[in-house]
C-alpha cells in the first residue's frame, strides 16, 4: 500500500504498526542523451589532445592562427578537461565558459574599460569567486559581453569588435530568472552593467529599464542613505571590512551616474530626486583602499605612484549630480516654449542653476582647472582612468552648459529694439556663454580622442550631439572664418566618434549622422560664405555613397581600419562564430544607419531642409533619445539561446583548466595589500 505522504509517519504505517521511512528525493537532472553528448564530446577532446591536435578542430573555417604556445600543446601540458570540470563554476553542465584564460582576459578588459568608469565590481573579490566558484553566472557573462568588445584575442576578436559580446549577451540575458529580481548586490550589478551593455547598443529603452532595476535595488538595500553606507562591514573574524564599506559607496554613486546619463535627452524621468539619498561623496582614503591595476598605469603605460587626480572623482559626481537636476529642468519647461512672448530666462530656476554650474567649475582646486598647464602635468602623473575622468567632467561641463543655453541661438538675429533691454541682454549673455562653451568642448573632445582613446564610454555620445546640434546653427557660420571654424569643430567630433565606433553600435549610428551633418553643414553655408568644402572630411553615406566610394583618401582609411585576418560581412562573421562556436548563433545586429533622415521626420522639415535655427530643434529634450535610442529594427535583441539546446561556447572552447589562485589574481601586483571585501557581507 502506497504512504499517503503524511510526516513523520503516514496513517497506513500507523495502522499496521511498521516504521514509516521516506526515501531520499532525488532532482531530475538533463536529459540522458544530453549527458551521453557531452560525455562523448569530452572523450573526444581528450583524444585529440593526446595526439597533440590544436584547440580549433582542422574542419574550422576559422582565419585565425594559433599562437605557437598553442599549436605546441600536448595532452601532458593541458589538465583534463574532467579535472576541470570538477570546479564549482564547471559544474553546471549548461554554462560552458571558455578556457580560464580567455575568461580572466575578458574579466581584465571589462576591468580596463567600464569599470574603471561605473565601479560597480571589486576585481580581487570578482576573481576569488570566480576560483571558488560563488561567481553569479549571469554577472560573470555580463562581465564577458562589456570585455569581449575590447578583446584582440583570436578566438574572439570580429570585425566590428562590438560584435564579439553579443555571444557573450545573449548568454546572459538567458540566464534571467525571478531570482534576478532579489535585492542583493550581484544581482545590482549585473542590472548595471547590462544597463551600460544596452546604451551601447542604441537601446535606449532597455538601458533605462534595466538601470531602473539596478537603481531600486540600490534603494532598496538603502545604499542611497549614509546611514547604511556608514555601517561598519565585519569579516568573519571580527574586523571592519573597509574595502567592501568604500565598494559599497562606489556602487550607489554607479547607480546614481547611470540613472541621470540613461534619462538624458529622452525625455525619461530620473529615479533619483535631490530629497530621495543623503549618500555622502568618496573619498581618497577609500579611492587607495579600492586601488586597481589598471587604475595605476599612465597613457605612457607607465607605473603612477602618486596619482596626481584620484580626487577628481568626488568633483565629477558633483557635477553628475547638477547635470541630472538641469537635465529634469530643461525637460519640464519645455511645454513653454511655444509662447508667443519672447521670455529669456525661460524659467525662474534657469538662472540658479546657471550659478551653481559656474561656481562648480570656479570652486575647483587649482590642480583640477582645464589648462594646459595641467594638461601637460597630468600626461605624466595622472593614470589614464582619472585623466579620462578629469577630460570627461569639463566635457560635460561644457554640454550641462549648452543644453542650458543653446535655445538663445534661436534668437540671434533679435535686435536691441525688438524686445526689453534686460531680455536681449540674458540672450546675448547665452550666446556669448554657448561661444565659449563650444571653444573649450572642441579641445577637450580632441584631447579625449588622442589622450584615452577607446577608453571613452558610451555616454559621451550624448555629449558630442549636443556639441553638434549648436555647431549646426547660424551663429557658428556668419562669416567665412567662423565657417571654418564651426566645420572643424564638427570634424573634431566626428574623430572622436568614429574612434568609438568599432565598439558601441551607438556610436556608430552617431558617427554616421555625424558625416551627413558635416556634408548638410558644408551644402548650407559653404555656398553662403563662396568656400569651397576641403578634401578628406567625411561624406555622407546617403547623398555621397558614389563619391565615397571612389575617393582615394576614404579607401586607403578603411583599409587602415580592417584586418584583413578578420571577416568583414555579417555572412563571414556568422561563419566565424559557427566555426568558432560550434553551433548556430542567432541573427546578429544589422549594422547601424544614420539618423539624420529620421530626425528630418521627426522634424516636419519641408523638402528635407532641416531648420537648425529653430526653437523645436535647440529645445526639445527628447530628440536625442527619440533618433539615437529610440526603439526601431537595429535595437533586437536576438532570441536567448536555450542552453540545452544551443550552446554559446564551442566543444573546442569548453574550460580546458582548472583555475588556479596565482592565475586569478594576475596584473594585482599593485594591489596585494589591498583589502579584498566581501561581496556576501557588504550590506551586513
Amino acid at each position: 500500500m502506497r504512504c499517503d505522504g503524511t510526516k513523520p509517519s503516514c496513517l497506513h504505517c500507523q495502522e499496521a504498526s511498521i516504521a514509516c521511512e521516506y526515501s531520499e528525493s532525488r532532482k531530475r537532472g538533463p536529459r540522458k542523451g544530453y549527458v551521453q553528448v557531452l560525455e562523448q564530446r569530452i572523450a573526444q577532446l581528450e583524444r585529440r589532445l593526446s595526439n597533440g591536435e590544436d584547440y580549433v578542430s582542422n574542419n574550422s573555417n576559422s582565419t585565425h592562427p594559433l599562437s605557437p604556445s598553442h599549436m605546441n600543446k600536448k595532452a601532458a601540458d593541458v589538465p583534463s578537461l574532467s579535472k576541470a570540470s570538477q570546479n564549482p563554476l564547471f559544474g553546471d553542465d549548461k554554462d560552458l565558459y571558455p578556457p580560464m584564460d580567455i575568461l580572466i582576459h575578458l574579466v581584465d578588459l571589462f576591468f580596463k574599460h567600464l569599470n574603471s568608469v561605473f565601479p560597480l565590481v571589486h576585481r580581487k573579490t570578482l576573481k576569488r569567486s570566480i576560483h571558488d566558484g560563488t561567481v553569479s553566472r549571469p554577472l560573470l557573462w555580463a562581465i564577458m559581453a562589456i570585455g569581449a568588445r575590447f578583446s584582440d584575442h583570436p578566438l574572439i576578436k570580429v570585425d566590428p569588435p562590438y560584435w564579439a559580446g553579443e555571444r557573450f549577451a545573449v548568454k546572459a540575458s538567458s540566464l534571467v530568472d525571478i531570482t534576478m529580481l532579489e535585492p542583493t548586490i550581484p544581482n545590482l550589478q549585473f542590472w548595471g552593467i547590462m544597463a551600460c551593455l544596452e546604451y551601447g547598443r542604441a537601446s535606449g529603452a532597455r538601458a533605462w529599464m534595466y538601470g531602473g532595476i539596478a537603481v531600486r535595488i540600490c534603494h532598496e538595500l538603502g545604499l542611497n542613505k549614509e546611514e547604511t553606507l556608514s555601517k561598519p562591514i565585519k569579516r568573519s573574524d571580527g574586523t571592519i571590512d573597509a574595502a567592501a564599506m568604500a565598494l559599497r559607496r562606489r556602487i550607489f554613486w554607479s547607480c546614481f551616474a547611470l540613472d541621470k546619463f540613461a534619462s538624458a535627452g529622452t525625455g525619461r524621468p530620473q529615479y533619483f530626486g535631490a530629497s530621495s539619498f543623503d549618500a555622502a561623496l568618496p573619498t581618497v582614503e577609500e579611492s587607495v583602499l579600492l586601488l586597481d591595476y589598471y587604475q595605476c598605469t599612465s597613457i605612457h603605460d607607465t607605473q603612477v605612484t602618486n596619482d596626481s587626480l584620484m580626487d577628481v572623482t568626488r568633483h565629477y559626481l558633483e557635477l553628475v549630480v547638477l547635470f541630472g537636476q538641469v537635465n529634469s529642468f530643461i525637460t519640464h519647461i519645455k511645454s513653454d516654449a511655444s509662447s508667443e512672448d519672447l521670455i529669456w530666462p525661460p524659467a525662474t530656476d534657469f538662472a540658479m542653476l546657471d550659478v551653481r554650474l559656474q561656481k562648480w567649475k570656479a570652486n575647483l582646486p587649482q590642480q583640477f582647472q582645464f589648462n594646459t598647464f595641467n594638461v601637460n602635468k597630468h600626461k605624466d602623473s595622472a593614470s589614464q582612468n582619472y585623466l579620462t575622468i578629469w577630460l570627461t567632467s569639463h566635457a560635460i561641463w561644457c554640454t550641462t552648459m549648452l543644453v542650458m543655453h543653446r535655445a538663445s541661438l534661436a534668437h540671434n538675429d533679435v535686435q536691441p529694439g525688438d524686445v526689453p533691454t534686460h531680455v536681449y541682454q540674458a540672450l546675448q549673455s547665452s550666446i556669448s556663454t554657448c561661444r565659449s562653451c563650444i571653444d573649450e568642448a572642441m579641445v577637450l573632445f580632441g584631447l579625449l580622442r588622442e589622450l584615452c582613446g577607446r577608453n571613452i564610454w558610451p555616454y559621451m555620445g550624448y555629449s558630442a550631439y549636443i556639441c553638434a546640434t549648436v555647431l549646426m546653427t547660424s551663429t557658428f557660420s556668419r562669416d567665412p572664418e567662423s565657417y571654418v571654424k564651426s566645420r572643424h569643430g564638427l570634424e573634431v567630433l566626428y574623430d572622436m566618434i568614429d574612434n568609438l565606433r568599432p565598439y558601441w553600435p551607438m556610436c556608430e549610428r552617431l558617427a554616421l549622422t555625424t558625416k551627413d551633418l558635416l556634408l548638410t553643414h558644408t551644402k548650407l553655408y559653404s555656398e553662403q560664405h563662396m568656400i569651397q568644402p576641403s578634401d578628406g572630411y567625411p561624406a555622407t553615406t546617403a547623398e555621397a555613397a558614389t563619391d565615397e566610394a571612389t575617393d582615394p583618401t576614404l579607401l586607403q582609411q578603411e583599409d587602415n581600419n580592417t584586418t584583413t585576418s578578420n571577416p568583414s560581412t555579417i555572412e563571414d562573421i556568422q561563419q566565424h562564430l559557427q566555426s568558432d562556436f560550434g553551433a548556430d548563433f542567432p541573427l546578429l545586429l544589422p549594422q547601424q544607419q544614420s539618423a539624420l533622415p529620421l530626425l528630418q521626420e521627426t522634424l516636419n522639415s519641408n523638402n528635407g531642409d532641416i531648420d537648425f535655427n529653430s526653437f523645436d530643434f535647440l529645445y526639445d529634450s527628447a530628440l536625442f533619445g527619440q533618433i539615437m535610442l529610440g526603439n526601431n529594427n537595429n535595437n533586437t535583441r536576438p532570441t536567448p539561446i536555450t542552453p540545452s539546446t544551443n550552446e554559446m561556447l564551442p566543444s573546442m572552447l569548453v574550460s580546458q583548466q582548472e583555475p588556479i589562485a596565482s592565475d586569478i589574481v594576475q596584473h594585482d601586483t599593485t594591489s596585494d595589500t589591498t583589502q579584498s571585501p566581501s561581496t556576501n557581507n557588504i550590506i551586513s
